[in-house]
């Protein structure tokens, strides 16, 4: 399985550097993907996507956006290849290798045992963070077409469970890294 790392660093950055050593410990696959920053409405536009300005407040945070343009690209890429991925983001740590297990769900698998569990009026369940999870070509295909026909809000929000299937992994294959500092999506 390859791991695809979102990150905005330079490849010798310490966050990014601990990351690809604690894969590499455990026999990951990875490549990393830049991320997109501080998108326009012509990027937007190009992904036939409208930001929702009155929940999530996703309008008003750059970062958050360029986020949300990471995994939708990384999504429709999952969608086009046919293949399922693993989507990380660059402050989190592999804590064990890959299982096939994981695959044997059509769900998207949250590689993580647990965060706090909200509902949102439109999206349903979601849990807080977006940091590590499997996808499969079946679930990027319903992330993306609910995007296109109902917006962007928030990521973590975006994968609720009136929008596809998804639950938490049984251990925590990834953890955030503590030394990962506060967000960068509220810039």
């Amino acid at each position: 399985m390859l791991a695809h790392v979102i990150s905005h660093f330079p490849s010798d950055h310490p966050l990014l550097a601990q990351l690809t050593r604690s894969l590499d410990y455990y026999g990951w696959r990875w490549r990393i993907t830049a991320a997109t920053q501080r998108p326009s409405q012509a990027d937007w536009d190009r992904l036939g996507v409208k930001m929702i300005a009155d929940r999530g407040k996703l309008v008003y945070r750059p970062g958050a956006q360029g986020c949300w343009h990471s995994h939708f690209k990384l999504w429709l890429e999952c969608r086009d290849r046919g293949e399922p991925m693993v989507i990380l983001e660059h402050d989190v740590l592999a804590q064990g290798p890959w299982t096939a297990e994981i695959a044997q769900s059509g769900a998207v698998i949250k590689l993580y045992k647990s965060a706090p569990v909200k509902t949102n009026v439109v999206t349903g369940q979601w849990s807080k963070g977006s940091q590590a999870y499997y996808l499969t070509p079946s679930s990027a295909l319903q992330l993306i077409d609910h995007a296109r026909c109902h917006g962007a809000e928030a990521l973590d929000k975006h994968l609720g469970d009136r929008v596809v299937l998804w639950r938490f992994w049984s251990e925590d294959l990834f953890t955030l890294n503590p030394q990962r500092g506060t967000s960068t999506t509220s810039r």
